[in-house]
Order: structure tokens, then sequence, then C-alpha cells
């Protein structure tokens, strides 16, 4: 395992029907980073584009941050949302 990876710690993931959205925090740089990710048919994740990517300081940030996002993913999919998207 590389020193980067060692150095990249997983706070949340959730997978929709199409898109995987992953927040991470990254030691190297100190911040945390919500990125969202299609899923492609074959249900492979295509890691080589991001669909929108978020950057944050604190956990805290980087945790609501995650689950604005998923709210928006999961509003396009049914049309409801219970979190305010600005």
């Amino acid at each position: 395992m590389s020193e980067i990876h060692r150095k990249i710690e997983i706070i949340k993931r959730t997978n929709l029907k199409d898109v995987l959205i992953s927040t991470v925090y990254i030691g190297f740089n100190g911040y945390f980073e919500t990125m969202v990710f299609p899923i492609l048919k074959s249900g492979e994740i295509d890691h080589s584009v991001d669909k929108e990517c978020e950057r944050y300081n604190t956990r805290k940030q980087a945790i609501k941050g995650h689950e604005k996002l998923v709210c928006k993913y999961e509003k396009e999919l049914r049309n409801k949302c219970d979190y305010e998207i600005s």
C-alpha cells in the first residue's frame, strides 16, 4: 500500500442507483472531500470521472455535505427530499 493511500480515511460511502457518493479525509492535505462518481450499467464505479467534488475543513462539515449530496441525488431519483439544498 502506498504512503498516499495510508493517509486517506473513508468517512462515508453511499451507493445510490447510478452514483457512488464518497467522503474521505485526505490526511496528507489535511482536508475532507466528497466526490460523486457514476456507476456504470455493469455495476462498476467509474473513478475516471467525478460528477461533483466538494471540499471541507472539518469532519462535521464533511458529513453534512455528504448527506446533502446524497439527498440531492436521491431527489433526482425519487423527487423527494428532507434536506434543504442550497
